[in-house]
């Protein structure tokens, strides 16, 4: 791999690491359509308790359920309970999911989004989910043969 060229969890973590910076977002996640987890970050345990089952559960059911009554695909979708807001925008077989205070200006959100629709972009298509099992299979090799993981840990760049 060159320099200048990310792969696409390279381009996924700097997403979500982008995402978390955003005021008033508790946290982010980017998933596959199972719900399947590829990159995620939150501002607490507490936060990211809550989060990972709506992306890895909630979302898909919704999902399924819109298309079992033919209202085509979830492009862009909004959840606003009293504790959280949720936004989840789909690119292909990825969805982004944004983890925010209830309160958040939403116009501004919009915009923050926008501003990282490129980075969205470019995880589109079968390369991220094809990287994702690359490294887990790496993980799992890695882990029968050492025993540990802690060899990639140490490692992984920065």
């Amino acid at each position: 791999m060159s320099e200048t060229t990310s792969t696409s969890l390279e381009i996924a973590f700097q997403l979500i690491d982008s995402l978390t910076t955003i005021k008033d977002v508790l946290g982010a996640m980017i998933v596959d359509l199972e719900g399947e987890v590829i990159a995620q970050d939150f501002k607490s345990v507490d936060e990211q308790e809550r989060g990972v089952p709506i992306a890895a559960e909630l979302l898909p059911k919704v999902a399924s359920s819109i298309e079992t009554m033919k209202l085509g695909l979830i492009e862009d979708m909004v959840l606003q309970t009293t504790g959280t807001l949720v936004r989840a925008i789909r690119r292909d077989q990825i969805v982004a999911v944004v983890f925010a205070e209830p309160d958040i200006n939403q116009g501004m959100l919009n915009v923050d989004l926008k501003k990282r629709e490129d980075m969205l972009k470019a995880l589109v298509g079968e390369a991220i989910i094809s990287e994702m099992d690359s490294e887990r299979e790496n993980l799992y090799e890695t882990l029968r043969t050492d025993g540990s993981i802690r060899r990639l840990i140490e490692e992984r760049p920065e």
